[in-house]
């Protein structure tokens, strides 16, 4: 009796706000966190290759990140991308393209799910959404 209702609290505890994330569940990540660079660089760079602009275009700001521990890592993120102006051909570092401005200037908003896995290398896009910004 005594183990169910501690295991009963345990639980309760773990669902309340501000309580200990639950397993395989989704939590915040700060939008400035170090750990989001690896999924936004695997993000531009399938988002890059799939379009049929001309330029490339890189993230301008992130809106919201979570992620969620499975078998590897999801990170579900919204980013406002901004179209730049270098050529997809013709750069080496999408980081240092400076955006574009005036009416060249596109900015689209994307909410994406990219999965890695460090141990084994993989890094996929999983989910994409993107509408004009």
């Amino acid at each position: 009796m005594a183990r169910c209702v501690l295991f009963a609290l345990l639980v309760l505890v773990c669902c309340l706000p501000g309580g200990a994330p639950i397993p395989g569940g989704w939590g915040s990540v700060p939008a400035n966190s170090d750990s989001l660079q690896e999924p936004l660089s695997v993000f531009i760079q399938n988002y890059n290759k799939a379009t049929n602009d001309v330029y490339v275009y890189r993230v301008q700001s992130v809106v919201s990140a979570q992620s969620q521990v499975v078998a590897g890592v999801n990170y579900k993120i919204t980013a406002i991308l901004g179209k730049t102006t270098c050529r997809k051909n013709k750069y080496s570092d999408v980081n240092k393209c400076p955006f574009a401005s005036g009416n060249k200037l596109k900015k689209i908003k994307c909410t994406f799910v990219v999965y890695i896995v460090a141990w084994t290398g993989v890094k996929e896009v999983t989910q994409q959404k993107c509408v004009k910004a």
